[in-house]
């Protein structure tokens, strides 16, 4: 049987079988909120909500595909030899 407890102090396990028994105690982890740790190192960009329409100037080409998909083209020399997907 093999035995053992998480607590801010020590963990003892205890393992039997039909001849042994051995008991030995570690130092448990030093206790860590997961919350801390996993915040964003930059702030998250905020969006334009799905019903709201997107500004345009008079360059951009808007269309829509058969398949429903909204898209918007405009032409931009510099940089040149670039495209921007945004999705």
């Amino acid at each position: 049987m093999l035995a053992g407890a998480c607590t801010g102090g020590s963990t003892e396990s205890t393992t039997t079988t039909s001849t042994t028994t051995t008991s030995t105690t570690t130092p448990s982890a030093p206790t860590t909120s997961i919350v801390q740790t996993l915040r964003p190192a930059v702030a998250m960009p905020v969006f334009v909500d799905d019903d709201e329409l997107i500004p345009t100037d008079d360059e951009v080409v808007v269309g829509t595909l058969d398949n429903g998909l909204t898209y918007y083209i405009r032409e931009n020399d510099a940089p040149g030899g670039r495209a921007q997907l945004r999705l």
